[in-house]
């Protein structure tokens, strides 16, 4: 046997178990790097809730800034709100705008199926209430109908997206006519 070298089981074993030690603790630095890498990516917005928060900005910012009473109050809480909460506020901000904006002109059925269609008529509407004239609602139209389409949020989610993917094309109808608002952020 030689001095130099330790001699038993433990010496035989001392690279694995520091091999070992060290996957641990990788496994262990991995796994909470998850939620930390998650939380980051949702800060910044790289989350699909963040995506479809900048898809639908330009819709927002246009709709409210013709219909700005259907805007909610903001809370003086300093820090931004959850992106989820914003989406599902900005939703709702965009739906009641919409259909406040409805009473403008007349849509038939139809218009609410193609979107290309269907955001002419918003801008042209928005037109028509920023010039001051009044609803063209008439007796005979029922006030309160329920608009086509979809019943649940996911669903008018991705309806209001296919209105903001077509709105570039009808905006310039709107900017020469109505001052739109700063709202760099959706509140």
């Amino acid at each position: 046997m030689c001095a130099d070298r330790p001699a038993g089981p433990r010496s035989r074993n001392a690279p694995q178990g520091l091999v070992l030690r060290h996957l641990h603790i990788l496994r262990a630095v991995s796994v909470s790097a998850i939620p930390l890498i998650s939380t980051l990516i949702t800060r910044l917005g790289h989350d699909r809730t963040g995506r479809y928060l900048r898809r639908l900005q330009p819709l927002w910012t246009d709709l409210t800034a013709a219909v700005p009473e259907v805007v909610l109050a903001t809370t003086a809480d300093r820090r931004p709100p959850d992106p989820a909460i914003r989406l599902h506020r900005m939703t709702m901000e965009i739906r009641d705008s919409l259909l406040h904006l409805r009473r403008y002109v007349s849509l038939d059925d139809a218009d609410y199926q193609d979107p290309q269609v269907y955001t002419r008529r918003i801008a042209e509407a928005i037109v028509v209430k920023t010039a001051g004239r009044p609803p063209v609602d008439s007796p005979a139209k029922p006030k309160n109908r329920a608009q086509p389409g979809v019943r649940d949020l996911n669903a008018e989610l991705h309806e209001l997206l296919a209105l903001a993917h077509a709105w570039p094309q009808v905006r310039g109808l709107i900017t020469t006519h109505g001052q739109r608002r700063d709202t760099s952020q959706a509140r």
